[in-house]
């Protein structure tokens, strides 16, 4: 339950900053003891979307 919040939060700021992601493409994992913290997000599955999303916005500008 709180895993299903969390990503629902990530989801939200993910949208307002850059675009709509589905919950389910959210990976938490048990961050290691030796981290601060409780949950780790994997951010490099959005760092791909976005470098995709932005190369194609790119493409289209050098078509016109």
């Amino acid at each position: 339950m709180l895993e299903t919040k969390i990503r629902r939060k990530i989801a939200e700021a993910f949208k307002t900053l850059f675009a709509e992601v589905e919950e389910n493409k959210i990976t938490l994992q048990k961050t290691r003891k030796d981290v601060q913290g409780d949950y780790t997000v994997n951010v490099f599955p959005f760092y791909v979307f976005l470098n995709f999303r932005q190369k194609k916005r790119l493409n289209k500008l050098e078509s016109i």
